[in-house]
């Protein structure tokens, strides 16, 4: 493979991973020199491509964050490098006595008596509740979890890695199905779920929102993905949405979360149905909750 880098400053960092969530999963990563403090855009691509299509798709995706010199740096690396890469980004963490933990981790990271867990290797799908956006739901799902008496079927809308699946799985709903229009996250999800032993309670499709089958609805929906999806498919979604039932999105960038808000209000109000609403933030990016009911 051909592994492209490109020196970048502090402060497009946080840019820069916002445009990578968007596109994700991608050939890029980000990496911190730990010694030197400096920070790298790496890319990662087939011998067989050209330095044109290189610095296209680096305009494509970067021309309105970086500011870098055309001559980037350009090498052969083995193919282990870029697989085993997303690692770095990947370490365990908790909430409310649930763990979340890289499944190379499991024999180094202990559990308070009590607590549940999850195994995942997200391997290139998006969702390892390490960016805001996932973190946010899988919050949510926890802390609906102490307060929801019915744990009836879920749906993941844009599964990724299916850790959002799992995670309702592992705290006891049943009847989960995680869509995703990504082949990849499909199987991965499909994988961390017998890694969890929760096949039993999950099904993963490769599906667009727009291919929902309208007569089958759910207590909880989930759809973690970028705003302007949410909008385009508001119709689609909330048709997946029971009577009595709370509908979680996120994905969202703050500056954004008020005009989601509004278009679901909207249609929920088509609809004739009442529901409350709270938005919680975390730094760039938000998350919306609606509680649905006649």
């Amino acid at each position: 493979m051909i592994k492209v880098s490109i020196t970048i400053s502090a402060d497009s960092v946080d840019r820069l991973e916002d445009c990578l969530y968007e596109i994700a999963p991608s050939r890029w990563i980000i990496l911190q020199n730990k010694i030197k403090l400096d920070f790298t855009l790496e890319g990662y691509f087939e011998n067989d491509i050209s330095t044109d299509e290189i610095n296209k798709e680096i305009d494509l995706y970067f021309a309105d964050i970086l500011s870098y010199n055309k001559n980037i740096e350009i090498q052969q690396i083995s193919d282990t490098n870029w697989t085993e890469s997303y690692k770095i980004h990947f370490k365990p963490w908790s909430h409310k006595g649930f763990h979340w933990i890289p499944t190379w981790l499991e024999n180094e990271y202990l559990i308070p008596e009590g607590g549940k867990s999850l195994l995942l290797d997200p391997g290139m799908a998006f969702g390892t509740g390490n960016h805001e956006t996932t973190k946010l739901c899988l919050e949510e799902i926890v802390e609906l979890n102490l307060d929801h008496s019915s744990k009836q079927n879920v749906l993941d809308i844009g599964c990724g890695s299916g850790i959002l699946s799992i995670t309702a799985a592992k705290l006891g709903y049943k009847n989960i199905l995680g869509i995703d229009n990504d082949e990849d996250a499909v199987r991965i999800s499909a994988e961390n779920a017998i890694i969890n032993d929760t096949k039993h309670n999950i099904s993963f499709m490769n599906l667009g929102i727009e291919l929902l089958e309208a007569n089958i609805k759910y207590d909880l929906v989930v759809a973690n993905i970028q705003s302007d999806v949410l909008i385009e498919n508001k119709i689609s979604i909330v048709n997946t949405t029971k009577t009595n039932s709370v509908l979680i999105l996120s994905g969202i960038l703050t500056m954004e979360a008020k005009s989601v808000e509004e278009a679901y209000s909207q249609e929920l109000e088509k609809r004739k149905l009442s529901y409350n609403s709270v938005i919680k933030e975390d730094g760039e990016w938000s998350l919306i909750r609606f509680s649905i009911s006649a």
